[in-house]
Parts: structure tokens; C-alpha cells; sequence
């Protein structure tokens, strides 16, 4: 079935992209209503420019005239807002590609605004291993009393750090694939099951496979990217609400289709 574009929000979204000058008039005028000279001065256009701004954007009916200053109407407001956070949605995907590129698409869908200001760590070929260390490093410097995670993985490194957030009296929630656990049991299980039996530590087994990694507590969030061959390829942090938010809802959702570990012979 062929796509279907509505030609006239197709034209509106040309008109507002087509000229920075005419965005940045209206974000202008949103942050204070003015005459063409002012609002020139504050863009710092030519008048001309800002009056045929203005005049453009007033036969969209996004701008009016009233009382000799020129104001945003409802729907110029409304257009300020989504054509502004669009295009911070495009700067984010651009400054953050090496996380966000291999993030699976979720629902709801990610809060890019709240990576404006993450940290970002990336491995390299020469340091294939720094996107997990800096995320270890990054755990215990955490004071959280809680950890919700969610991780395709289970290495040295996350099994130490984590262990030393329980040792410090923090409780942890994990849900993993049940073929993680099957290999940590089939090499590792005396320590799987002291784990097990720890009561600040609940597992809960996914039936399939897990492509991106959380950790969500009340002081920050991580969210974590994998490459092909399952290695944190890149992880970022950020204390942003609208992640923890979204974090949480995708950690509950994934938990809910998890199980109990099951009981070894």
C-alpha cells in the first residue's frame, strides 16, 4: 500500500524549513510579541527580511498583528513547538547516532529530548571494552537503594559491580535470557546459585533474545546498545525524568513476559 503524504502539512512543513530566517522569526516573536524592527534586530535580519517574515507567516495564519505588534496565534504557537522539537529530536539523533543507531525502536517510543544532555561512552576497536567499563565505574559510583536492570548479557565485570552494590545494601531486579542463564549455570554454577539465594537479588528469565541494555534507579539511568556480536558497543547516563520514565515502563514490560529462574536437579 503506497504511503499516503498529506500535501498540505507536506507544503506547511517546506514553508517553515525552507527559510531559517522564518523559523527563527517566529521563535521570536514566541518568546516576546514585537514590531518589524525589533524583531529584526533580535534575529538580526534586515527589516525587510523580517517584515516579509512576518507578512508570509501571517497569510498561514500563524502570526497576527495586534495593537501594532505582531504575535504568535494558537496554531503559530503550536507549529514554534513541534517544527523546534523536531528538529532537536534530528541534533540528537545526529550527536548521539553511536548509541541511538542501534537501539531497537520501542513503544512508547524513546524520549530523544532527554539524551540531549546524557553522557555518552563508545567503545573502539583499541578499547573494545570501554563502553562496559565506563558503565561499571559509572554503578559504583551510585548510591542507589534499587536497581531495576535489563541485560542480554552477564559478564565478570556486571556480576562484580552489581555484587558490590548488594554488598553495600542496595537490592537489584534483573531480567536476563534464559540462554544467558544457561550458560552462566553450565560454567559458573555454584556462583549462579549463591546469587540466587541472596535476598536483595531477584532474577527473572526472558524467554527470548534482548538487544539493548537499562539500568534504572532513582539517581540515574543507563541505557545500553549492542553491536552484532553481542558486546556493549555504547552506553549512555542521564538523570532525565522522561528516560527514567520510559526506562521503567520498558523494564516492566519486559519483566512481565519473564519468569522465575527455573530450579536446578
Amino acid at each position: 500500500m503506497p504511503l499516503h503524504i498529506d500535501m498540505d502539512a507536506h507544503e506547511a512543513a517546506n514553508f517553515v524549513f525552507a527559510s531559517p530566517n522564518r523559523l527563527a522569526v517566529l521563535r521570536a516573536l514566541g518568546a516576546d510579541p514585537g514590531r518589524p524592527r525589533g524583531v529584526a534586530d533580535r534575529v538580526d535580519v534586515s527589516r525587510a527580511t523580517a517584515q516579509r517574515c512576518l507578512r508570509t507567516c501571517a497569510n498561514e495564519g500563524w502570526v497576527a498583528r495586534v495593537d501594532g505588534d505582531y504575535r504568535l496565534t494558537p496554531a503559530g504557537e503550536r507549529v514554534v513547538e513541534r517544527a523546534c522539537g523536531f528538529l532537536d529530536d534530528l541534533r540528537v539523533l545526529n550527536e548521539k547516532e553511536a548509541l541511538l543507531d542501534r537501539l531497537p525502536t520501542t513503544d512508547p517510543p524513546l524520549p530523544l529530548a532527554g539524551f540531549d544532555d546524557a553522557t555518552v561512552v563508545t567503545a573502539t576497536r583499541e578499547q573494545p571494552h570501554r563502553a562496559a567499563e565506563a558503565l561499571t565505574d559509572r554503578i559504583r559510583e551510585c548510591d542507589a537503594d534499587h536497581y531495576d536492570c535489563l541485560s542480554p548479557t552477564m559478564t565478570k565485570l556486571y556480576i562484580d559491580a552489581f555484587g558490590e552494590c548488594i554488598e553495600d545494601g542496595a537490592s537489584i531486579d534483573l531480567v536476563c535470557p534464559d540462554s544467558v542463564l544457561d550458560a552462566e549455570r553450565a560454567v559458573r554454577p555454584d556462583n549462579v546459585a549463591r546469587s540466587l539465594a541472596l535476598p536483595a537479588f531477584d532474577l527473572h528469565v526472558h524467554p527470548g533474545d534482548l538487544d539493548y541494555a537499562l539500568v534504572v534507579s532513582d539517581e540515574v539511568v543507563f541505557v545500553g546498545a549492542y553491536d552484532d556480536a553481542n558486546a556493549l558497543n555504547a552506553v549512555a547516563w542521564t538523570a532525565d525524568d522522561g528516560v527514567r520514565e520510559w526506562a521503567r515502563e520498558r523494564f516492566e514490560a519486559e519483566k512481565e513476559v519473564a519468569d522465575d529462574p527455573p530450579q536446578t536437579a
